[in-house]
């Protein structure tokens, strides 16, 4: 079987995805091509942790 031929080149794909980034770099870029689409994400925010007063308190020990 034969290797399809690229639609797109990782060049151009880097390029699209730098670009958008440059605007925005929470975008979500999207490359759509008759094989499908790719969706690329930001990497996650790791939302601070609020310390809860529960957190606080030792546990208490078993006898």
């Amino acid at each position: 079987m034969a290797a399809r031929r690229a639609v797109m080149t990782e060049a151009q794909a880097r390029r699209f995805i730098r670009a958008a980034r440059a605007e925005d770099p929470r975008a979500v870029v999207e490359i759509v091509t008759e094989a499908g689409t790719i969706r690329i994400m930001p990497e996650p925010t790791v939302a601070p942790t609020v310390e809860q007063e529960h957190d606080k308190r030792k546990p208490i020990p078993w006898t």
